[in-house]
């Protein structure tokens, strides 16, 4: 009020607090007599509220204030320098004696000592040594020794003799070297051992290592007992066993089954192409089919070379047939089929030569066996070039065929094929054959040759 004391102003203002009510607190502000004003009010507490957020890390703090680095960077920089060290504290009581330790190690020895005065000379000792009769005595730097009389020593013209192997010996006057002969077949003696089974030294001894090998050896050998007879072969008749299988009669084979290994006679074949040749002293005739004439006009020193395939059997006779006469005369072989170049190359048989000046079948008189397979019969016109010979042939529409064209297209009516080869430069007695240097022989009618079987 106006004209009042601050004293009263307060009074009058003066708080009232009344506790307990149903409130936690109350507070009423009394202004005079005009009454009060409740100016708190707290209730009781209320339910525990959720769990709020995660705060922030020191270091997630540190790197918003403006930190750099990573955490262990930011906990390398909260390590300070190291303080001053601190006073000294007091000394603490002295504790209890503790247990007694273990023995340590022997130390080393100390260093020797210098050495002490020498001490008083020692009584005399006996002034002789006794000896006997025949005896010597000899006094050594500490002990006595005795030697007997002279009859009881070797005499030193006794000798130590030797007999072989022994070697050295001598009278007894110096050293002697007593030696062994090393062991021989002609005198015993020392030897050196050895495992070996192949060795032939005359030297040396066999160890029962090398013993037992070679033993070994011969238990696993074939007896020669097994065979008996020449001719005998030695076959397998199972695992580690063999038998003796004895020689077969002139012209059997060898055959094997699943079974057994035995001697067989062939069975008689008949050569397909050569018709009778497997009669003896019938002929056969190498390309049947129509008659024509061969002529060698152009071919001198040249061996026209044709393919045929035998089935193997002896001949004791060749023969071709001069149709018109000619100069010279025409050699004629055969030759082995080379499977490397589909060519002739190696010289089986050189049959000889019949005279072109005359017309007829000529023969040569042969002993050949031709071996079963492909092989290449040859001609060759020689001697004088002056007029080719004539001879009987056959047109190349009969076998053998297919024959080789040289053309890329089908071809109609008479043309000449590659029915052999020509070989050039040939003069005298047929030889083995380059097959790089034959030539194709394009002709149309083939020579025919005979043979007669043996």
């Amino acid at each position: 009020m106006p004209g009042q004391s601050n004293d009263n102003r307060r009074r009058e203002q003066a708080q009232l607090i009344v506790e307990p009510t149903p409130f936690e607190r109350l507070v009423i502000d009394i202004n005079g007599g005009r009454g009060g004003n409740v100016t708190e009010l707290i209730g009781p507490p209320g339910a525990t509220g959720p769990t709020g957020p995660d705060g922030l890390s020191a270091y997630e703090v540190a790197v918003d204030g403006g930190f750099i680095g990573d955490e262990a960077a930011w906990l390398a920089s909260l390590v300070g320098e190291a303080g001053a060290a601190g006073p000294a504290g007091a000394t603490g009581a002295t504790g209890a004696t503790g247990a007694a330790g273990a023995t340590g190690n022997t130390g080393p020895a100390g260093p020797t000592g210098s050495t002490g005065p020498a001490g008083a000379t020692g009584p005399a000792g006996p002034s002789a040594v006794s000896t006997n009769a025949g005896n010597k005595a000899t006094l050594g730097t500490d002990s006595l020794v005795f030697v007997g009389a002279d009859s009881d020593k070797v005499n030193t013209t006794r000798t130590i003799s030797t007999t072989s192997p022994l070697t050295g010996g001598g009278d007894l006057s110096a050293n002697r070297t007593l030696a062994i002969d090393d062991a021989s077949t002609s005198q015993k003696g020392a030897v050196q051992l050895t495992d070996s089974t192949s060795s032939t030294s005359t030297t040396t001894a066999a160890t029962p290592n090398s013993v037992k090998s070679a033993y070994d050896l011969a238990t696993a050998a074939v007896p020669k007992s097994t065979v008996t007879t020449l001719g005998d072969l030695i076959v397998g008749t199972g695992s580690g066993s063999v038998s003796r299988l004895a020689k077969g009669s002139d012209g059997q084979v060898l055959t094997a089954s699943t079974f057994s290994v035995g001697w067989a006679t062939p069975s008689t074949y008949q050569d397909p192409f050569m018709g009778g040749l497997a009669t003896a002293g019938n002929w056969a005739l190498l390309n049947p089919g129509t008659f024509n004439t061969a002529v060698f006009t152009g071919r001198y020193q040249s061996v026209i070379l044709l393919p045929y395939y035998f089935d193997g059997g002896a001949i004791d006779r060749v023969a071709v047939e001069i149709t018109s006469v000619g100069t010279g005369v025409t050699r004629i072989g055969l030759w082995e089929h080379d499977d490397a170049t589909g060519r002739p190359k190696t010289k089986l048989f050189d049959w000889g030569t019949v005279s072109n000046t005359a017309t007829g079948v000529q023969e040569i008189t042969v002993a050949s066996t031709i071996p079963r397979g492909w092989a290449w019969v040859g001609l060759c016109w020689q001697t004088t070039s002056t007029t080719p010979p004539g001879m009987r042939g056959s047109a190349m529409n009969q076998p053998p065929g297919p024959y080789w064209v040289g053309t890329t297209s089908a071809n109609a009516g008479a043309v000449s094929v590659g029915a052999g080869y020509y070989y050039a430069g040939v003069t005298g007695a047929f030889g083995d054959l380059t097959p790089s240097s034959l030539t194709i022989a394009a002709i149309q009618t083939t020579h025919r040759v005979q043979m007669r079987a043996a």
